[in-house]
């Protein structure tokens, strides 16, 4: 698994990243789609991207630009106040993890497959997989979405695998993580397509007048 080593330690030097995401999932009762594209810092923290979710039977159409771990989302189906137009939130629409924190939790799992060899945009890569254990994860790091996962009442139910393919350099061209539970029907499937690593991320945050906190509206709902 010389080429998985590798990809753990290149993609913990990456700086940032340009991808699109997908996730997708009909886990339970509730259905779930979501696309998009964007730039962010190694750690998430920064960024922006647009994307569309379909929830419920509703479309929402959003941009929404990371600022130091604080997201600010602006669209037209927020039904914010006359004036505002961007909503601010600490807790994002959906939440993944960073590329390297992918890598690593896969480079660890103690049943790591080589799948085979597989063409992405052109370019030969690896393809690797393995089980993930959410108790494990949650322990040993603060990805948001398996924090959240960990709370559901289906946490011990839970089946996690991870995929990720590495190119020729020894970065990852794709991840994918893919959940299941014990006795529910259904799956949730996130996958990112990593298209370029250390591009420019510069943001800024809403002009405070243009900005309404979630809290706030919440409240006055």
């Amino acid at each position: 698994m010389a080429l998985l080593d590798t990809a753990a330690q290149k993609t913990g030097e990456a700086e940032s990243f340009k991808q699109e995401i997908t996730m997708d999932s009909d886990l339970g009762a509730e259905t779930m789609k979501m696309d998009g594209e964007g730039v962010f810092t190694a750690d998430q923290q920064s960024g922006e991207m647009t994307a569309t979710m379909e929830q419920g039977g509703e479309t929402l159409e959003f941009e929404a630009v990371m600022v130091d771990g604080v997201m600010y989302l602006k669209g037209d189906d927020f039904g914010l106040p006359e004036g505002k137009e961007w909503l601010k939130t600490e807790q994002p629409p959906t939440s993944s993890m960073e590329p390297a924190e992918f890598v690593d939790f896969l480079h660890q799992s103690g049943d790591v497959e080589e799948v085979g060899t597989e063409e992405i945009r052109g370019e030969e890569t690896t393809h690797f997989r393995g089980p993930l254990d959410i108790e494990k994860l949650a322990a040993e790091s603060g990805p948001a979405i398996v924090q959240q996962l960990k709370q559901s009442p289906e946490a011990k139910q839970l089946n996690m695998t991870i995929d990720v393919w590495v190119d020729g350099e020894g970065m990852p061209a794709r991840l994918a993580l893919a959940i299941t539970a014990d006795g529910v029907e259904g799956s949730m499937k996130m996958s990112s397509e990593l298209l370029e690593y250390d591009v420019p991320v510069d943001v800024e945050a809403p002009p405070a007048d243009e900005v309404v906190d979630a809290g706030d509206l919440g409240a006055s709902s």
